[in-house]
């Protein structure tokens, strides 16, 4: 049996988030632990993946940002390393960091681990961070092409310790409590949940009140929910409330909070912790996302949630409550999918509905959350490209052979961009293994030196690429290959240019293979 350790250091919505990589892990035979804030263990408990909860102060995550100014300098914090033997930690044979918090990191990197390679996620070790495991590196490349990504935060996760496909419907986990402390108010509830971590990320308060007016004059029964720190932004909405609305924000435990939320027909809600709860217990949300969120990264994990996006990193204000009420509308079917694009198209809405499909071996050996438009009737080209791509990416996260997939005809313009892509990094690659079996040649070192010139050349002017669309549906390979260059760590020369080739072959893979995974859309 495989002892296999996940450090997730993150806030309540990143551990729920998490959960169906643990029960990946323990489908293939793995014995889980956990490492968790212990303000975030609540929902792990009886959870049939996990072996057992470690868990550790909230006050040490102040850690954090010590240890991300000094680990370049080697300068770690005495508290850090008190910490670690503190914890008496057993050897493990994998550590996965599912988080990316610099204290996680350091973890990651310092407890002991049966052999080097097996550990994933972020790691600080001899002065460096570095991103181990595939789908871990494109975690943080995807921040450099977030619009074309189609990966949940949920399915890269559980990419990222590279095991074979997993088996089976992913879906999310938390514990419940079978009753709660008080009593909720009669007929079809909808919770909405006003609160976030940052002020940005909220929807206007006076929206929430005009949204459960709409409701209740429908015969929907509002109520308010959220964190303790939400409580009174609860009892602001409440005071501007032309009809009555319980505000139960700060009145629940973990556990109790996902009971309310099953009992509820609908959860409004930014992206928040709110939100995967609620999908974890089954209910449908419906997410307002702005500002830092993208709908393609944290949706909620489930069926039929809906997500009404704002331009990337525009003000949450700028979704109107038209738009959310019509959507709402339409997840409690009242509104059909033609009044709710009817409405969409009105207020310039972007819509997008998940599903979860199970791994496939010709689509997608990964599987998990996807999304089609609710404000239009089909994808657009790059749209089906990135999915294809997705494709393509799975099958190197999982290290699995997704056999041929079925292949649709292509634009040609496109077409010949992306075959001189994959013509580049074929070459790239075929330079990278003569520097590597020319490196320990004293003759041969002005040509390697050359070479490695050339290859740093060609990366430069692939990241430098021209911004035409045909271009930019690329973003996700060439970024993608040029992160994982970064996190190699240090080595001698023969190895940086066998990975640099491994790297490139890696990379024309993926285009190869986004051919061969073309599905009907």
């Amino acid at each position: 049996m495989t002892r296999t350790l996940v450090i997730q250091l993150g806030r309540l919505g990143d551990i729920i988030q998490t959960t169906p990589l643990l029960a990946d892990l323990a489908a293939g035979g793995d014995e889980v632990e956990v490492l968790v804030l212990r303000s975030t263990h609540e929902p792990l408990l009886e959870s049939s993946a996990v072996s057992h909860i470690i868990t550790i102060r909230d006050s040490l995550k102040s850690l954090d940002d010590a240890i991300a100014c000094g680990f370049p300098n080697g300068k770690i914090p005495v508290e850090a390393h008190e910490l670690l033997a503190d914890l008496e930690l057993p050897g493990y044979d994998r550590i996965i960091n599912a988080s990316h918090a610099p204290l996680g990191c350091w973890l990651a990197g310092e407890i002991a681990v049966t052999n080097s390679d097996a550990r994933y996620g972020g790691i600080i070790r001899d002065c460096e961070c570095l991103y181990l495991g595939y789908a871990s590196v494109y975690r943080i490349a995807l921040l450099q092409f977030r619009e074309q990504n189609l990966f949940n935060v949920v399915d890269l996760l559980r990419g990222a310790h590279g095991a074979a496909a997993p088996v089976g419907r992913p879906c999310l986990y938390t514990s419940r409590s079978a009753d709660l402390p008080f009593a909720l108010p009669q007929g079809r509830r909808v919770a909405l949940n006003p609160g976030a971590s940052d002020a940005v990320r909220r929807w206007p308060a006076e929206n929430f009140a005009r949204l459960a007016e709409a409701l209740y004059g429908a015969g929907f029964a509002p109520i308010l929910v959220g964190a303790f720190s939400d409580h009174e932004l609860g009892e602001q909405i409440r005071s501007i409330c032309r009809v009555p609305i319980s505000n139960f924000a700060g009145r629940t435990t973990v556990p109790e909070m996902a009971a309310l939320l099953a009992r509820c027909d609908l959860l409004v809600s930014g992206d928040t912790g709110a939100a995967h709860l609620a999908a974890a217990t089954g209910a449908t949300v419906l997410g307002i996302y702005g500002a830092t969120a993208w709908f393609a990264e944290t949706a909620p994990y489930g069926d039929n949630h809906l997500i009404l996006q704002a331009p990337f990193n525009g003000a949450m204000a700028t979704v109107s409550m038209d738009a959310v009420l019509a959507a709402a509308m339409n997840r409690l079917g009242r509104f059909s999918a033609t009044e709710l694009r009817r409405e969409l198209h009105k207020q310039n809405q972007s819509a997008w509905e998940t599903s979860v499909q199970s791994p496939s071996r010709t689509s997608d050996p990964l599987g998990g959350l996807t999304y089609r438009p609710l404000h239009r009737d089909a994808f657009t080209p790059d749209e089906v490209f990135a999915r294809s791509l997705r494709g393509a990416f799975a099958a190197e996260f999982v290290a699995s052979d997704s056999g041929e997939g079925t292949t649709k005809s292509r634009c040609t313009a496109m077409q010949r961009n992306e075959d001189a892509v994959v013509e580049v990094f074929t070459c790239m690659r075929e330079v990278a293994r003569f520097c590597a079996e020319s490196a320990g040649r004293r003759a041969a070192s002005a040509q390697v030196a050359t070479a490695a010139s050339a290859l740093m050349t060609t990366m430069g002017k692939l990241r430098a690429r021209p911004a035409g669309p045909e271009w930019r549906r690329l973003s996700s390979v060439i970024h993608n290959l040029d992160w994982g260059l970064r996190m190699l760590p240090e080595q001698g020369a023969e190895m940086t240019f066998r990975a640099h080739a491994e790297a490139y072959e890696a990379a024309a893979r993926i285009l190869r293979g986004a051919g061969s995974h073309r599905v009907g859309v």
